[in-house]
């Protein structure tokens, strides 16, 4: 069967056929505008005001420029490691976006406190949105709060599963996203209903992930300062008792007729004992701080540029615009509503 070609003349036709179809049903039409807006108006009266924050932050890892790189061949002949710069999961903006919405971090900052509140974000969050309200009657959920400090590991499942769910809400109310393709400036808006919620939530955040960025980035390196610093400080116990040993020995042999060359040997022994372990602190010190100088160049830098202030910016639709809106989509639907049903009963007659 041959396609009938669909010309200027036939589309101008059919719109206007359209038109006068809808214009007769024009009743149906404002009752669904009429609905639509007394929907909308009583979704602006009734929606709960929310509140925005936002933290923006530039992340300076000091490995990457180089500037000691040079150290990496010194270090090495001390048995010093960590002065590699290869990547990882902090060195990648977009794998550092998406931990910074995992579940464990979120979860770490939930349990944790409202700055001088004596609340956890968890609690708060379960007052906020009145989940605990609706529990009352709840044999297993009745009872479940999060307090400041609980052992995680003690936690009941029902408890578990509620934070759980806390940290999945908030995972879609967090959106970590970069200001532009061009900048490195990373940005973390957050809205909710509770402004403390919204303004410390993403701040909190921040901080954990910047103690675990460091924690993470510089494990190696910490762990060969502080093997240092303990052969260090045994050395330097071991110098301070050869040299009392030493001064002992001297006061001993102090005018002993020079003949007498055997009762100087133990003296010549602890003065050589303090010289080797002079020799050996002044190296263990020199790779001491070739160590530290490792650990700070990988000590990473999350640094806040921007965040939001009190009073919050508050997110609440207007009455107007929500009519405007509701009334319009309404009006929409019911159009759609009206041109399908004419569609399928055209199709029927043909049947």
């Amino acid at each position: 069967m041959e396609e009938k070609e669909i010309t200027l003349v036939d589309l101008i036709f059919k719109i206007k056929s359209t038109g006068s179809f809808l214009w007769k049903k024009k009743f149906f039409l404002f009752i669904a505008v009429i609905l639509g807006g007394i929907g909308g108006f009583t979704y602006a009266v009734y929606k709960p005001v929310e509140y925005k924050s936002n933290v923006n932050f530039i992340l300076e890892n000091q490995s990457k420029s180089g500037n000691l790189g040079s150290l990496g061949g010194i270090a090495s002949s001390f048995g010093l490691g960590g002065f590699s710069s290869e990547g990882g999961l902090f060195d990648n903006q977009a794998n550092l976006m998406k931990y910074l919405k995992s579940e464990t971090i979120l979860e770490s900052v939930l349990l944790s406190e409202i700055e001088n509140t004596g609340k956890t974000f968890a609690q708060k969050f379960l007052e906020t949105y009145e989940w605990n309200k609706n529990w009352i009657n709840s044999k297993t959920l009745s009872d479940v709060s999060f307090e400041v400090e609980e052992n995680r590991a003690k936690f009941s499942i029902q408890k578990d599963s509620v934070l759980h769910s806390i940290s999945h809400f908030l995972n879609e109310a967090i959106q970590v996203l970069k200001t532009d393709k061009e900048s490195s400036i990373i940005e973390i808006e957050v809205i909710t209903r509770n402004d403390s919620l919204s303004k410390f939530l993403p701040e909190r955040l921040l901080e954990i992930v910047a103690e675990r960025y460091i924690e993470m980035k510089t494990r190696l390196s910490k762990q060969n300062v502080d093997l240092l610093q303990h052969q260090t400080d045994s050395v330097q116990n071991v110098l301070f008792g050869s040299l009392s040993a030493a001064a002992i020995s001297t006061d001993e042999v102090f005018g002993l007729n020079p003949a007498m060359a055997i009762k100087r040997v133990p003296a010549a022994k602890e003065q050589i004992d303090v010289q080797a372990s002079s020799i050996l602190l002044g190296e263990l010190i020199k790779n001491l701080e070739l160590a530290k100088m490792n650990l700070k160049n990988q000590t990473p830098l999350i640094e806040v540029i921007d965040s939001s202030r009190f009073p919050l910016e508050k997110k609440k639709l207007g009455k107007l615009k929500s009519i405007v809106l509701f009334g319009f989509l309404f009006g929409l639907l019911g159009s759609t509503y009206l041109l399908m049903k004419r569609y399928y009963e055209s199709i029927m007659k043909e049947v």
